[in-house]
């Protein structure tokens, strides 16, 4: 008779780990696998709040007020075993950018790029205006 003492493995799909979002509503989503005796249910806690048996389903809407929140997600095997992942995220509502404002593993390109670009502009402006001023001084001449 085979005797299952491994755990299930798990992993937060959704949101990513890190992420600040501007939106109360957060859906999060994971996948997991148990080769042995299977997934028997979920369980999903916010912080230190209580877990919340959401039995087979892998994804779960939360509802989050503005600050930084460590969320876990535990799969349970049918012989007990189980197995918690976690990610922390930030809620900032009053941000004023929509969804997703920042994402250490895949969106540290924007804020720079938004700067880069303002830059840019402003430097051509600031030439165009120049070369304008350069021309009508020449045309007084």
């Amino acid at each position: 008779m085979y005797v299952d003492n491994e755990a299930p493995t798990i992993k937060i799909l959704s949101p990513a780990n890190n992420v600040i979002l501007n939106m109360s509503s957060v859906l999060v989503e994971w996948s997991d696998s148990d080769a042995n005796s299977g997934i028997d249910y979920y369980e999903i806690r916010v912080n230190s709040g209580s877990w919340v048996n959401v039995g087979t389903s892998t994804s779960y809407s939360l509802n989050m007020e503005d600050g930084n929140h460590t969320i876990y997600v535990k799969a349970v095997d049918r012989a007990g075993n189980f197995r918690i992942e976690k990610i922390t995220i930030k809620i900032s509502e009053s941000s004023g950018l929509g969804g997703i404002i920042g994402d250490s593993e895949s969106s540290n390109w924007l804020v720079p790029a938004i700067i880069g670009i303002v830059a840019a502009i402003l430097i051509i402006g600031i030439i165009a205006g120049g070369v304008k001023k350069k021309k009508t001084s020449e045309n007084r001449k």
